[in-house]
């Protein structure tokens, strides 16, 4: 745990603080120190984590985050499936060994723990909100887009 919360304070607003260069929208992220650390992005995710911790205490807020996490996995590769037959002719630096049975079967089984988790008597309300969040990143992102077209 204390290794994937130390990953996250340094990926995170570095995450963050790309965004923000990338569109305008985000541009308060993209604020650096002298020594090139993300401040306000790294200030903003802990602001985050202290609301998160204050109103839903440490389980609530770890199964908020699984939830949310495997949720953008599940789409990212989702999406990365998507591509291939959509754009076929892209340049692919990477391969997936065993494509297209590996990604299928880590959606099938990240599909089953999001189902599980959404469908939990003591669980769902976390996951929806986890849910919720992604839906409204998404809606941001649209925003944002058409804001900043590249």
């Amino acid at each position: 745990l204390v290794s994937a919360v130390s990953a996250m304070m340094w990926a995170g607003p570095r995450v963050a603080a790309t965004m923000g260069q990338d569109w305008a929208l985000f541009s308060p992220l993209a604020r650096v120190s002298q020594a090139g650390v993300p401040w306000v992005a790294t200030l903003w995710q802990a602001l985050l984590a202290a609301a998160f911790l204050i109103f839903g205490g440490f389980q609530s807020v770890l199964t908020y985050t699984e939830f949310t996490l495997s949720l953008s996995t599940f789409l990212t590769v989702a999406g990365v499936i998507r591509l291939r037959y959509t754009h076929p002719h892209l340049h692919r630096p990477f391969r997936c060994w065993g494509y297209p049975l590996t990604p299928a079967i880590f959606l099938l089984a990240t599909g089953y723990a999001l189902v599980r988790f959404a469908t939990s008597p003591d669980q769902w309300h976390k996951s929806w909100l986890g849910f919720a969040t992604v839906a409204a990143g998404s809606l941001v992102y649209v925003f944002a887009r058409t804001r900043n077209p590249q």
